[in-house]
């Protein structure tokens, strides 16, 4: 991975991490904003969540058979590398695995509201 200038896993020398990390980051701050609305007047139930990135797929020399994909940082480029960017659409649908319905959040900031 690319770390303060650091050549990452995928061996092209872009910025990027892998999209499973990603995806761990995006369900923990949802999860944290879930934890902050609580008792809060306003909620907002969460539909779906639709992600696009920029990634470069490369084998894992560790795993036969076995690939990575890369989410691209901003401003990472092909450059002369021999991996290619592409463009991928992901649509999540965020389930509470406790309530088993929709999600809900809240923003903290928002004061001022009646309870």
């Amino acid at each position: 991975m690319m770390n303060g200038g650091v050549m990452n896993e995928t061996g092209c020398g872009m910025a990027g991490l892998e999209l499973t990390t990603v995806v761990d980051a995006i369900r923990g701050q949802l999860e944290d904003s879930m934890n902050r609305s609580a008792g809060q007047r306003i909620q907002f139930e969460l539909g779906d969540i639709e992600l696009e990135f920029s990634v470069t797929v490369t084998e894992d020399s560790r795993r036969e058979g076995s690939v990575k994909v890369w989410v691209l940082g901003a401003g990472g480029s092909q450059g002369s590398s021999s991996a290619a960017a592409h463009r991928v659409k992901l649509v999540l649908k965020p389930k509470d695995t406790v309530g088993g319905g929709s999600p809900h959040v809240s923003d903290p900031s928002v004061t001022g509201l009646p309870r």
